[in-house]
């Protein structure tokens, strides 16, 4: 690998953004998101539902928030959509709007 590589590798792990999404990744729900589910529980069992490359889509969607406004946005959205059978990693407010 590249120095510049290297120095990349070296720079993501020292900031965590190294392993941010690994939880995501082992499909490991957050507290504020399961929290949000537990209000909801047709939500939850829609979520369940979800094949897991789609639940971990969305774990890492939530996970990836700069901010802890965008973060709750996302987990509202999540929460709503999923109700619908909807999933947040596949949605588009342009074709709710077309149908």
């Amino acid at each position: 690998m590249a120095p510049a590589g290297l120095r990349t590798i070296a720079t993501a792990k020292a900031n965590g953004s190294w392993t941010s999404l690994d939880a995501a990744d082992a499909l490991e729900m957050p507290a504020d998101l399961a929290k949000a589910f537990a209000r909801n529980k047709r939500a939850k069992g829609h979520y369940d539902a979800f094949p897991p490359s789609a639940r971990k889509c969305i774990l890492m969607w939530v996970g990836s928030a700069k901010t802890q406004t965008t973060r709750t946005k996302r987990i509202r959205l999540t929460v709503e959509l999923t109700a619908k059978k909807i999933r947040a990693n596949r949605y588009s407010p342009q074709k709710e709007t077309r149908a």
